[in-house]
């Protein structure tokens, strides 16, 4: 729900008050659960601990048009960071959000000039940092095929981890084609010409865009499952 509201209206500068939101809620939950006459201290142990949360750290990951890049994001989001977990600041979102049209809603080819990209990474590199900011884990969603994008977006913060998502361009052909009510408007057409231009030297780390993405994006950012109180 954090996710899309912010995807809606762009205000990640709303996670300054999150911490002491949570902590609030938590508090109240433990003081209605104490009236009961319920075991109330989980929830007073989280309503400290919503205060005294992990300092953030970025992830960006990267790829061409179909390699899950999105789906990757919200499955690690929840266990990054502090609670309720990472912002997702996915480029497509935010090209709809500029546009001031639905996540959903298809944009014309005038929308993705050169010049349209550019204010979207830079948008997004603005909402990443006032959500690091803020103390929020922060998971970066876009192609970042030109170097430039992806060494703005590593220079944000310290605590970086790069991932570069990667899959055969047949099954990616067949991911974009399967396609429906999702916020990118990349066709096949638009995955060819991506994969043609040089993406430049790759540091990210690189990783096979299938069921094991999960399994070892977890790994390289040490995660455990995490529990909500």
């Amino acid at each position: 729900m954090l996710n899309r509201w912010v995807a809606r209206n762009g205000d990640a500068d709303m996670l300054r008050g999150m911490p002491l939101w949570l902590s609030l809620r938590a508090f109240i939950r433990a003081h209605v659960a104490g009236r009961r006459g319920d075991d109330a201290l989980p929830l007073l142990r989280a309503a400290l601990a919503y205060l005294d949360a992990a300092p953030p750290r970025l992830v960006a990951i990267g790829g061409l048009q179909g390699t899950g890049k999105s789906t990757l994001a919200r499955a690690v989001a929840p266990e990054l960071g502090a609670a309720p977990g990472a912002l997702v600041l996915r480029s497509d979102e935010i090209r709809k959000r500029l546009a001031g049209v639905a996540p959903e809603a298809a944009l014309p080819p005038a929308a993705y000039t050169v010049e349209a990209s550019a204010a979207v990474m830079a948008e997004q590199r603005a909402m990443a940092q006032a959500a690091l900011d803020a103390g929020q884990a922060v998971v970066a969603d876009a192609v970042f095929q030109r170097p430039a994008e992806r060494d703005a977006m590593a220079a944000l913060h310290p605590r970086f981890l790069g991932v570069w998502l990667e899959a055969p361009l047949d099954l990616l052909r067949a991911r974009i084609t399967a396609r429906r009510d999702d916020a990118s408007d990349a066709t096949v057409a638009v995955l060819e010409a991506s994969a043609a231009r040089d993406a430049g030297c790759i540091t990210w780390a690189r990783v096979h865009a299938g069921d094991s993405a999960l399994p070892r994006l977890r790994a390289m950012l040490d995660l455990e499952p995490s529990v909500s109180p």
